[in-house]
């Protein structure tokens, strides 16, 4: 029987874009295609093996000993009995040790003690199965059939991550990810609750960085910061393609354009990328033409901003083959989305392609400043201190950019969540958001619900087979024609 949630959504009608798992070649008289290899090569990921020697079974058992012995003396109601021995006592001396050594392996070599490891050759097969995945899988409806709403749980994008391990550092309400290993007490707590009150599970290689993983969220009480998902972002990307064909009957000089002003963690990027193949088979299907797609961005964490070359580097060498390169263009910087200068750089990129606006503009800008990204200058929390300026300057400046380089009848698809301050009152980003955005004469099109991991106790809750959700929404404006 068929649910609501079910439905085949529009894309689908409106598109014979073929998802051939091989994604063929378009024809190129100009190249030849040379067989793609990888086994012997690496990918460009800042990620290395943690030295876990520490753990070892033998380390453990004697850990374990020391702490029964202890616990057998306990007579209080702590809830981490731990933190009651003093800071000289052999079992904290030994965990103390271990938590430096993380540290240090932290600091100097941004190992991800709380991520997930995956090896290269997982992370080059995964990009391979997102490349191909059916993008229509990403719109369902509300349980009553109201919303459209955006899902994507697919696995196959966490080796992304791997390239960011700052995405670990990030402060957000609690602190972050990464304080576990900074602060003696967190750590203790962590450790404890993970590793010396859950003997039953053995510390593996296997296991060990989702063990880290679990015990530096309970430990300091946050997870480290998501990224947007990419099947989201090749369902939108898709979706304004076949707008585009249909509003100019192609696409206008051949040269697709999408404008992210927040680069983030890479994601819309890595999306991207997913769909460009795609498309382009698609476009030389249609109208026996070479396609090229461009990805406009900037972001002022200067800190990885070599590392979305990296990817898309990686992308030709390991995922699709490097001739097909010459039609994908990065063109990104580290200035402030909401400045002057930015809006100036992206029209000059333009003029060089002989364009005067983009096909499709999505981002997730910060949300104020509840994850504090990085400590470079350029932050807009840092920027903006205070919500009603940080709105004024910031949202609006960069909705005014986005309006301006939008080409008329092109789509924002702006995903915002309004924010709360620790004395309970929220910043109402979205209205702000929405409030701009009309203000410039752009048009309200739709709101989509896109669903988070996590708990569904939340001010946004979304029903989804008969399920509830936590979801942040998405709104979808159209510049004028």
């Amino acid at each position: 029987m068929t649910t609501n949630y079910e439905k085949k959504p529009d894309i689908e009608k409106s598109s014979d874009i073929s998802i051939n798992k091989e994604l063929p070649l378009i024809p190129d008289p100009k190249k030849s295609v040379p067989n793609s290899t990888f086994r012997n090569n690496q990918l460009r990921t800042i990620y290395n093996s943690l030295d876990f020697s520490d753990f070892s079974k033998e380390n453990l058992d004697y850990e374990m000993k020391l702490y029964q012995e202890e616990l057998k003396k306990y007579r209080g109601s702590q809830k981490s009995f731990l933190k009651t021995l003093p800071l000289d006592h052999p079992l904290i001396m030994i965990i103390d040790e271990k938590r430096i050594k993380l540290l240090y392996q932290w600091e100097k070599m941004m190992i991800p003690v709380g991520g997930n490891k995956k090896d290269d050759l997982t992370i080059i097969d995964d990009f391979k199965k997102l490349r191909n995945k059916d993008v229509s899988e990403v719109l369902r409806f509300s349980s009553d059939g109201k919303w459209e709403v955006l899902w994507d749980y697919t696995p196959y994008d966490s080796g992304l991550n791997q390239y960011f391990p700052e995405m670990l550092d990030v402060d957000t309400v609690n602190g972050s990810v990464v304080d576990c290993l900074r602060y003696l007490e967190r750590f203790l707590y962590g450790y404890e609750t993970k590793i010396l009150n859950n003997p039953r599970v053995e510390v593996t290689e296997k296991n060990i960085y989702n063990k880290f993983k679990q015990m530096c969220r309970i430990s300091t009480g946050t997870q480290s910061v998501g990224n947007f998902p990419v099947m989201v972002g090749m369902y939108i990307i898709q979706k304004s393609y076949l707008k585009t064909i249909e509003d100019f009957k192609g696409v206008p000089i051949d040269h697709f354009v999408v404008l992210d002003v927040c680069s983030g963690w890479g994601s819309r990027l890595l999306g991207t990328l997913c769909v460009f193949n795609r498309l382009r088979v698609d476009y030389y299907n249609r109208f026996r033409k070479q396609l090229h797609i461009t990805y406009l961005s900037t972001d002022p964490n200067k800190l990885v901003d070599d590392r979305f070359k990296n990817i898309v580097l990686d992308w030709f060498q390991f995922i699709e083959p490097e001739d097909t390169s010459e039609y994908f263009h990065l063109e990104k910087e580290t200035m402030g989305c909401e400045t002057p200068e930015f809006l100036d750089y992206c029209k000059s990129v333009l003029d060089k392609i002989g364009l005067s606006g983009v096909n499709v503009s999505f981002t997730s800008p910060p949300y104020f400043n509840r994850e504090k990204y990085s400590k470079d200058k350029g932050q807009s929390y840092l920027r903006y201190p205070t919500y009603p300026e940080w709105s004024d300057k910031f949202l609006s400046g960069m909705i005014n950019n986005v309006h301006e380089l939008l080409s008329p009848g092109s789509r924002f698809y702006l995903n915002i969540s309004n924010t709360l301050e620790p004395d309970g009152k929220v910043n109402p980003l979205e209205i702000d958001s929405c409030r701009f955005l009309e203000e410039l004469g752009m048009c309200s099109i739709m709101t989509y619900k896109m669903v988070l991991s996590g708990s569904s106790d939340s001010e946004h809750k979304v029903t989804v087979g008969f399920v509830p959700h936590k979801y942040e929404p998405v709104f979808v404006y159209e510049k004028s024609k």
